[in-house]
C-alpha cells in the first residue's frame, strides 16, 4: 500500500509541477541555509582546536595595552596605553614555571623582493630561542644562530606558494633593501596554524636596524611553560609578576596576557553565539518553507476535494486518505531537503578550496534531511486531517 501511495504522491507533485517547484524552493533555501551556515561554523570551531593541537597549549602572549578580554575580542573595556620591554621580559624570564620567554618585534608592511618580484608583507624579529617554538618541525633547513643577523626562517606558503619561483634554503630574499639568507623553511601547518604557514622571521636586531625600534622595547613577548606546570597558572604568574613590575592594581594593567585557555574560552564563546544566531535564522527560513508547504497542501486538498469523494466511494478509508496527503507533503520535504544538501555541499567544498574553513559531515547532512521532511510531514498534516475527514457524499458533490 505505501508503495502504491508513494507513487501517487509523486504523480500529484508532477501534475502541478510549477506550484510544487515554488514550494520545494522554500525548503531548498531553509535546508541549505542550515547545512550552509553551521557548516561554516562548525568549520570555525574545528580550524581553533587544530590551532590548539598544532601550537600546543604550554603557550601565554603577551602584549601592551589592556585589550579588555573579560568583554571578549574586540570588547568594551578600556584600552590603557603601554609597552613592553626588556624589564618585561626579565621579569616573565624569572617567573616560575616558565621555561623560556621571548620578545617579538613586528614590522608591517615591509618590501619583501625576491628575483625580480616584490610584495608588501608582515615580517616578525624574533630573539634566537623562538626557534624553540617551533614544534611543527622543518619542511628544509632549520633556525638560525644566535650571532646571525642576515639569515630568515619563511613559512611554507612564502617558500612554496607567494611567488613565482619557489624559495629554496640558500636562496636570497631582500626586505626593505636589506638582503636575508634562507635558513630555514617551516613545514605546511594548514589552515589551522594561525598563519605560521605566511610567516617572514628575521633576527629581532635586524629588523630593528631596519625599522628603527628601540633596543628594549618589544611588540609583544612569547612565553613557553614547563610541560610539568599548568599554563593557566603560569598566565596568572606572569600577570602577577607584571603588574608588581609595572607597579599597578588588578582590572589596572597596561598589558595582556593572553593564554591559550582564554584564547579556546574566547572563541568558544564567539563561535557558540555564532552558531546559535545562523541556526535560529536557518531554523526560520525553515518554518516559513513549511508554511509554504502547508499552502500548497490545503490548495492541493481543496482542488482534489471530488477526487477524495471518488476515493472514498471505491474503499478507501480516512486512515488512507490520511497517509496519501502525509506520504505527498512529506515527499515535497525530501526533495527540497535533497536538493538544498546538495547546493550547501557544493558551496561548502568551493569555500573549502578557497580557503575559507568549512566542515562536511554525514551528520549534517543528515541533521538538513531529517529537519526537511520533519518539516514537510508536519506542514501536511493539518491539510491530510481535513481530507481525510472529509464526507464522501459532500466531496462528490463539490463542483
Amino acid at each position: 500500500m505505501y508503495k502504491d501511495l508513494f507513487e501517487y504522491g509523486l504523480k500529484n507533485i508532477r501534475h502541478k509541477r510549477l506550484r510544487s517547484w515554488l514550494t520545494v524552493l522554500g525548503i531548498v533555501i531553509g535546508v541549505a541555509a542550515i547545512v550552509l551556515l553551521i557548516g561554516i561554523a562548525q568549520g570555525l570551531g574545528d580550524s581553533v582546536q587544530d590551532s590548539f593541537k598544532v601550537l600546543g597549549t604550554n603557550y601565554a602572549f603577551i602584549i601592551p595595552g589592556n585589550v579588555g578580554t573579560s568583554a571578549g575580542f574586540g570588547g568594551s573595556a578600556p584600552a590603557l596605553a603601554g609597552q613592553v620591554t626588556q624589564r618585561d621580559l626579565d621579569a616573565i624570564n624569572r617567573v616560575q614555571g616558565v621555561d623560556f620567554a621571548s620578545g617579538i618585534l613586528f614590522g608591517n608592511s615591509m618590501e619583501v623582493q625576491y628575483k625580480k618580484e616584490k610584495a608588501t608583507l608582515s615580517v616578525s624579529g624574533v630573539q634566537p630561542n623562538y626557534g624553540k617554538s617551533i614544534t611543527t618541525g622543518y619542511d628544509s633547513g632549520g633556525f638560525f644562530g644566535s650571532s646571525d643577523k642576515s639569515s630568515a626562517v619563511i613559512g611554507y606558503n612564502i617558500a612554496n606558494e607567494f611567488f613565482d619561483d619557489k624559495i629554496k634554503v640558500g636562496n636570497t630574499i631582500s626586505i626593505n633593501g636589506h638582503d636575508f639568507k634562507v635558513v630555514g623553511i617551516t613545514s605546511k601547518v594548514g589552515e589551522g596554524g594561525f598563519g605560521r604557514d605566511d610567516d617572514i622571521v628575521i633576527n629581532i636586531d635586524a629588523l630593528r636596524e631596519i625599522t628603527g625600534a628601540g633596543r628594549n622595547e618589544y611588540s609583544g613577548i612569547l612565553a613557553i611553560s614547563q610541560e610539568t606546570v599548568s599554563p593557566e597558572i603560569v598566565g596568572d604568574r606572569i600577570k602577577r609578576e607584571l603588574r608588581n613590575t609595572h607597579r599597578v592594581k588588578e582590572g589596572e594593567e597596561d598589558f595582556t596576557v593572553f593564554t591559550a585557555a582564554l584564547v579556546e574560552e574566547q572563541f568558544g564563546q564567539i563561535l557558540g553565539l555564532l552558531t546559535t544566531f545562523v541556526g535560529g535564522v536557518a531554523i526560520i527560513s525553515l518554518i516559513v518553507g513549511g508554511i509554504g508547504v502547508a499552502n500548497s497542501m490545503f490548495t492541493s486538498v481543496l482542488e482534489r476535494t471530488r477526487e477524495i469523494g471518488i476515493l472514498k466511494a471505491i474503499g478507501a478509508n480516512n486512515d488512507t486518505i490520511l497517509k496519501m496527503f502525509l506520504i505527498e507533503s512529506a515527499l515535497i520535504g525530501l526533495v527540497g531537503g535533497l536538493i538544498g544538501v546538495v547546493f550547501s555541499v557544493l558551496i561548502l567544498l568551493l569555500l573549502k578550496l578557497v580557503g575559507v574553513p568549512a566542515k562536511i559531515s554525514l551528520e549534517l547532512i543528515t541533521t538538513g534531511l531529517l529537519f526537511a521532511l520533519i518539516i514537510g510531514t508536519i506542514s501536511g498534516a493539518v491539510p491530510a486531517r481535513n481530507a481525510s475527514r472529509l464526507p464522501a457524499i459532500q466531496a462528490l458533490r463539490y463542483e
